[in-house]
């Protein structure tokens, strides 16, 4: 059975971008580009580095080809150019171990980032994500923490991506999803702040298999019980590895 969420304070909720389908909200996920080609550099490395470089010159290659490499986005007060800059979010690739992203205060502190949604295979997704509180045109809103107030990025100008929305993850309707309290669990619904969900049964993730659908009863509740404090997700996708 589902147990009872505490609810956590008021907070500004964030809506799909244009065009998605309806979700309990969005993760921004903090992947550049050629990100994930550093990741699997590992795993390629005698590819990369073949042994008919000789001695040296594959030592040289391996240390070029598994250094960590790094993208900066900068941090804005508002969505747009001539705002006050906030220094910026710093995402490493490391061959062979995975993302971080750390974000720069002004006094030059480096302050890791914890995803709110997140797998530690690389290999899956990858799952790197971070809870968007707003979305105007290609900026999106971060919430507080680690950052003293809300703030604006532009992963589009700073990335030279087709779009941001390239990098926008929603909960949608009917998937799977997962929180601390609630288990697992699928939403049905999201009306005027009410969210109806209700538990996860066996044919919602068939995976190929022939299931016969169970009926579950649903409950509501405040769509502020899926978001904390400062406005981060408190929920996540529960199969981030599909089957």
């Amino acid at each position: 059975m589902l147990n009872e969420v505490l609810l956590g304070l008021l907070v500004t909720v964030p809506g799909p971008a244009t065009g998605a389908k309806e979700s309990l909200g969005q993760f921004l996920r903090l992947v550049p580009p050629r990100s994930v080609e550093v990741l699997e550099r590992e795993n390629l490395i005698t590819k990369l580095c073949p042994a008919a470089l000789g001695a040296e010159k594959l030592k040289s290659c391996r240390e070029e080809k598994l250094k960590p490499m790094s993208w900066e986005l900068r941090v804005f007060s508002e969505p747009k150019d001539s705002a006050a800059t906030l220094e910026k979010i710093i995402v490493t690739a490391t061959p062979g171990v995975g993302l971080v992203a750390r974000y720069r205060t002004k006094d030059g502190k480096l302050i890791e980032m914890k995803p709110d949604q997140f797998d530690a295979d690389f290999g899956y997704g990858p799952w790197f994500d971070f809870t968007v509180k707003a979305v105007s045109g290609d900026w999106v809103q971060l919430p507080k923490r680690p950052f003293s107030k809300p703030v604006w990025v532009h992963p589009k100008a700073d990335w030279k991506l087709p779009a941001t929305s390239d990098l926008l993850v929603s909960l949608e309707l009917g998937t799977v999803l997962k929180m601390e309290g609630l288990g697992h669990f699928v939403v049905t619904r999201i009306d005027k702040g009410k969210v109806s969900l209700r538990e996860e049964t066996p044919a919602d993730m068939a995976c190929g298999e022939e299931v016969k659908p169970v009926s579950k009863p649903t409950r509501t509740l405040p769509i502020e019980s899926f978001f904390d404090a400062d406005g981060h997700h408190k929920v996540s996708t529960a199969y981030t590895r599909g089957c």
